[in-house]
């Protein structure tokens, strides 16, 4: 994706137009810090259909990614007590 080389993934489902994706829901979030010891923020989500739809990586500094983390360094972070993004309550 045109990220700025953060390494940001776009996936895309087989017979199904790149036109008719749209973002679903966040299900899961990461953070890691990358090998020049900056934080990166990751955020895995799905399209409406529920079909895998964007890694979302971010680095604190606006850096490009150095390396994709291995699987170790992952922390998950959850938000009230479940995984991924909790809108907040009203």
């Amino acid at each position: 994706m045109p990220d700025g080389g953060m390494g940001s993934i776009k996936f895309f489902c087989s017979g199904r137009p790149r036109s008719e994706l749209e973002y679903g829901k966040q299900i899961a979030e990461a953070a890691f810090k990358d090998a020049d010891g900056v934080p990166v923020s990751a955020t895995l989500s799905v399209d409406k259909a529920g079909n895998l739809f964007e890694l979302d990586i971010f680095k604190a500094d606006g850096s490009p990614l150095v390396r994709y983390p291995d699987l170790r360094d992952f922390k998950i972070i959850k938000r009230n007590g479940k995984l991924g993004y909790a809108p907040p309550q009203s």
